[in-house]
């Protein structure tokens, strides 16, 4: 990747490849990864649905 010429990765090759490696997880094996991915799925859906309820709110409010 470092080799490949991409303008974000030349400027810190290091901490790209390092985040990469930490996002896909390759430390771990394949149950802990998945584990691990079902948990980031939760908390994201967790977060979408608790911005949209406060958007929605918020409208409605805006309304009265």
């Amino acid at each position: 990747m470092v080799d490949a010429n991409i303008p974000d990765i030349a400027l810190a090759p290091d901490k790209t490849v390092t985040k990469i490696m930490d996002r896909f997880k390759l430390d771990l094996s394949d149950e802990q990864a998945q584990i691990s991915l079902i948990k980031d799925i939760e908390i994201n859906y967790n977060t979408l649905v608790g911005n949209a309820t406060d958007f929605l709110h918020t409208i409605a409010t805006a309304q009265r």
